[in-house]
């Protein structure tokens, strides 16, 4: 498909799958998709695609999307569509979804290669399938939308690429056999679930920031993360929109809905009030069944600046009464999974929430120019069998649990701080700080090298040590200037130096 301005999928369809729930140990599924409502038409059909642990322990995995291999037929515009999914002898439960029936786009099938080109927007919000071939999806002046919740990108056998050379990237859920690489040179950011079988997986922006809040595997390769800005895991976008009455009487083409700004409200108009600085209203559509009522709101504009644990006033206009619904920003969701490396490059600040995990290869984590932010409770480091790296080249890091196989080295200009354990089963533990302080003391941390050795450094300033210091081999810790010293210091083979 080829055009000199935008390209977008339009049409009428009846195929539109809601995965609320993934599930977990799936080695099989049959999915059950109930026929219309109205006793008339046929039942339309699904596949399941199923994911594999993200622990690497093997096994089952979870149900990542439903494919319509069929759309059926006689269903009402707004007709919720009941879905089982069953998984069988082999023990996979848990996962849930549900269909909804409404004007949709058609999706695009294709035995070989699908190859989007714009010299403007693209924006595709319904399945794109490649059975044998690769997806290429490029823009030459304009952004990429690929975030729908309807939108599937998916490789049966090859790589999906998408690439904007002068706007933004939005990427929803995409699943390749191989290689899947976005770069943009605007903003990028990621939403759902990104998987490649076999390859590796790349996102890059050139100019500006990454925004990650996925679940990102790399199931047999490795993962790399690039960004000229900053690299973060907080998007401040608004996450859904929660149906607490569905109301009557209104009709499909003449109703929708007011969204309050960041920190704002409506008022008893509908009009919104107030807001953060520098916020941005989300925006969405809203989706009416046959009996008039309101069973749905899809997000198209998530808005800016929104907070985690913000309940968003939603005002629904139409000719209907008495429906009720409320927005909600839930906490960001983060998981880059690889079985090889998994890196992340910022020019600027890294803020991410979340698990960052390689199952054979190794973690790194590089700011050039910003801090490193990691110490939510939430957010973990793993390298099963090999390295854990933190760098800040000019700023700060605030480190998070970190669980090497390996060794781990943490380097920053102006500080390191701790309240986490760190642990390395084979390798050798470094924390050192240039220009700043080393402050290790803070209850819960803890640092283990439980076959090597640890060296503390901070070359300017002084240093807390954390209530717990074990190694097998040496321990050195330098400060120049105070050198405080809690509870435990263990060298069950080595040497302890410490020295102010």
């Amino acid at each position: 498909v080829s055009a000199h301005h935008d390209i977008s999928q339009a049409g009428i369809g009846l195929q539109r799958i809601v995965l609320t729930a993934g599930g977990q140990n799936y080695t099989s599924a049959t999915v059950i998709i109930s026929p219309p409502a109205s006793g008339k038409g046929v039942a339309a059909t699904g596949r399941a695609v199923i994911g594999t642990a993200s622990d690497g322990a093997g096994g089952g995995g979870p149900i990542l999307a439903i494919e319509i291999t069929s759309p059926g037929s006689g269903y009402a515009a707004g007709e919720l569509v009941q879905i089982t999914i069953d998984g069988g002898d082999a023990g996979g439960d848990g996962a849930a979804a549900f269909g909804v029936a409404e004007t949709v786009d058609p999706k695009i099938v294709a035995s070989g290669n699908v190859t989007f080109a714009a010299g403007g927007n693209i924006k595709l919000v319904n399945e794109v399938r490649s059975i044998q071939g690769a997806i290429d999806i490029a823009s030459i002046d304009g952004g990429i939308e690929l975030d729908d919740e309807s939108l599937l990108l998916h490789a049966e056998a090859g790589s999906v690429r998408v690439t904007s050379t002068a706007g933004a990237i939005a990427l929803g859920k995409v699943i390749a056999e191989t290689d899947i690489a976005a770069a943009s040179l605007d903003s990028f950011k990621a939403t759902q679930t990104v998987v490649s079988k076999a390859g590796n997986i790349t996102f890059e922006s050139r100019s500006n920031d990454v925004t990650l809040n996925a679940v990102v595997s790399a199931e047999q390769g490795a993962i790399a993360v690039s960004a000229f800005g900053d690299v973060v895991s907080v998007s401040g976008g608004l996450s859904r929109v929660d149906i607490l009455a569905r109301g009557s009487g209104y009709e499909v083409d003449t109703t929708s809905v007011v969204i309050a700004p960041p920190g704002g409200s409506l008022d008893g108009d509908g009009n919104p009030t107030g807001g953060r600085d520098g916020g941005r209203a989300a925006t969405g559509r809203v989706i009416v069944d046959q009996q008039g009522r309101v069973v749905g709101i899809t997000i198209v504009d998530p808005g800016k600046g929104y907070l985690p644990g913000d309940e968003v006033d939603v005002e629904i206009v139409g000719g209907g009464a008495g429906v009720e619904a409320v927005g909600r920003v839930d906490e960001p969701v983060l998981v880059l999974s690889a079985n090889n490396d998994v890196v992340v490059n910022a020019g600027g600040s890294v803020d991410l929430v979340g698990t960052l995990r390689s199952i054979e290869g190794d973690v790194s984590v590089q700011s050039t120019s910003g801090e490193i932010q990691l110490d939510d409770a939430a957010t973990l480091l793993q390298a099963l069998t090999g390295d854990v790296s933190i760098t800040a080249t000019a700023g700060k890091v605030a480190m998070p649990q970190v669980s090497a196989g390996g060794g781990g080295d943490v380097t920053a200009k102006v500080g390191v701080s701790l309240k986490h354990e760190v642990d390395a089963s084979l390798g050798d533990i470094s924390i050192t700080t240039t220009h700043g302080d080393l402050a290790l003391a803070n209850q819960g941390a803890s640092i283990v090298a439980d076959s090597g050795s640890i060296r503390l450094t901070s070359d300017a300033g002084k240093i807390t040590t954390p209530i717990v210091l074990l190694a097998a081999q040496d321990i050195k810790v330098a400060s120049l200037a105070t050198l405080t010293l809690n509870n435990s210091i263990v060298s069950k083979e080595g040497d302890i130096s410490l020295r102010s």
